[in-house]
């Protein structure tokens, strides 16, 4: 089992020197990876959260961090696709992934918020057609030596594009969302799946349908990437969860063991431990506790 710390660049952290010390601290403790959220605006739920403290921007956040770390993977749980330029985004990956020696993965949704999504241009009518777009754009970017393609959001012809990234065929990409049709696009282009706040019982249902939908579509289950981004040692109070629904691995060591476990019989590969709380010093303490307490039971 991996263990990723779910950096709170969502959270309204104040000092953002304070992300930066916690990112290298992760390294430091043996977290294995860097999980970033995204959303552009402070509307819905991440207002009642947040109200106006600040929600950085996660890639800016992933390319400072990538400087100050040697090792630790740089992930986004989730990047929201409609609200990316396909081009930039596939320029911007590229660049964290060679300057990181190679460390990006990108976890990527379609967005829930039908007011950010209007805001940016995108709506909740497009953004699964305009998500997949985006993904076959980067991917051509990624790959092809003169880079063409055609679609109704994106058109280019045999344009160079660089840097290419230094994982090869291209940055991983997956996908983030408890939906089916999440889970069929996992299936269909994901190199994984990344979910969120989920039960064991409610992953397992998940977990049969995507495997019914890599059969379907000629892929080899064993072959995706799963993991789930889950909550860990603060009470859940729904004043402060934002959106506060879903499953927590547990309060105390004891519990958080017992609840990877259940996970870990599931196959899931990675835990992004997502401490959420407004308070940057409970977070470190709880960031702490996992790793001398949590981590030897899966050595």
């Amino acid at each position: 089992m991996k263990f990723g710390f779910g950096l709170p660049n969502h959270w309204g952290v104040e000092d953002s020197k304070a992300l930066i010390r916690m990112a290298v601290q992760a390294e430091e403790l043996g977290y294995k990876s860097l999980w970033v959220a995204d959303h552009v605006f402070n509307v819905s739920y991440v207002r009642e959260r947040l109200d106006n403290r600040p929600y950085y921007d996660p890639m800016s956040t992933l390319a400072y961090v990538a400087a100050v770390t040697d090792s630790i993977e740089l992930a986004t749980s989730v990047l929201v696709l409609p609200y990316h330029n396909a081009i930039r985004l596939a320029k911007v990956s590229a660049t964290i992934d060679q300057m990181s020696g190679g460390r990006l993965k990108l976890g990527v949704g379609v967005g829930v918020i039908p007011e950010e999504l209007d805001a940016m241009g995108a709506s909740m009518a497009t953004r699964g057609e305009l998500s997949d777009e985006s993904i076959e754009v980067m991917k051509a970017l990624w790959t092809q030596e003169e880079p063409s393609f055609e679609g109704k959001h994106y058109s280019f012809s045999r344009m160079k594009f660089s840097p290419k990234p230094v994982q090869k065929p291209y940055v991983p990409l997956l996908i983030g969302g408890t939906s089916k049709a999440a889970l069929r696009r996992a299936a269909r282009v994901g190199d994984g799946w990344h979910g969120a706040n989920m039960t064991p019982q409610e992953m397992a249902t998940s977990l049969d349908y995507l495997k019914e939908q890599a059969a379907a579509h000629g892929r080899n289950y064993d072959d995706l990437d799963i993991s789930i981004r889950l909550s860990a040692g603060v009470v859940r109070d729904p004043r402060t969860m934002g959106n506060p629904s879903g499953y927590s691995l547990g309060d105390t060591p004891e519990d958080i063991v017992l609840s990877v476990k259940d996970f870990q019989a599931l196959g899931v590969s990675e835990i992004c431990i997502s401490i959420n709380t407004l308070d940057s010093g409970q977070i470190t303490r709880v960031m702490e506790m996992a790793a001398k307490e949590v981590f030897p039971a899966f050595d």
